[in-house]
């Protein structure tokens, strides 16, 4: 049976992705869990408390991934695979990429957290690119202000592909989408592929280069 917070919070999730977190009061948010707005308070003082619970609820998940790439074999194929995962979960919670800048200035501590987790991510960039080096899948970048450079591309990207599918794209088949957006955010990767990495990297969409499906 799912718990009143797990209700709550999957009532909230909800109404925050159709309708923005501004728009949704916590009145809006009991009546989408049917429940009283006083048992609601019992669990969440707050609406800040709510989107502080969906921040970690999704983010354990994503950290969970980083944690768990030194025990993967690092390929292109993994990080396809990896980039699919982590932007359908970024989907489940497509209220708080769309929102980011005014979401992390309204929860300091979100804000404190998502800083800190800026350093963990650029530490899983360099140990992918290690081994991606290894394989003679990428060449070996000497100049450590271009290794700064494409990490902050990967990363930007991440962060604001769901923010820029809002705004230029008509979105209707998602996962297909998703894909697209995947390809968009590796191909960052391509002027520092060897012959080798660019074969298996062309490998993965074959398809899509192919059809133009990003044209």
């Amino acid at each position: 049976m799912e718990s009143t917070k797990k209700r709550i919070l999957k009532a909230s999730r909800n109404l925050f992705n159709a309708q923005g977190y501004s728009n949704i009061s916590i009145r809006m948010i009991a009546k989408g869990a049917n429940m009283s707005v006083g048992n609601l308070n019992y669990h969440f003082r707050k609406k800040n408390d709510i989107l502080e619970a969906l921040y970690f609820e999704m983010i354990s998940y994503l950290d969970l991934r980083l944690d768990e790439l030194n025990q993967k074999n690092i390929n292109l194929s993994y990080l396809l695979n990896g980039t699919l995962l982590n932007k359908r979960k970024m989907i489940e919670y497509r209220f708080f990429w769309v929102d980011l800048f005014f979401l992390l200035s309204n929860s300091p501590k979100i804000k404190k957290h998502f800083d800190a987790r800026l350093s963990k991510r650029k530490e899983g960039y360099a140990y992918i690119f290690e081994k991606l080096i290894e394989k003679k899948l990428m060449v070996n970048i000497k100049k450590k202000i271009e290794l700064t450079y494409l990490t902050s591309h990967l990363i930007n990207f991440g962060n604001t592909w769901l923010y820029s599918s809002v705004l230029n794209y008509q979105i209707k088949d998602v996962q297909n989408h998703i894909r697209q957006q995947s390809f968009l955010m590796l191909s960052i990767l391509l002027p520092y592929l060897t012959n080798k990495g660019k074969r298996e990297f062309y490998g993965l969409f074959s398809e899509r280069v192919k059809n133009k499906a990003l044209m």
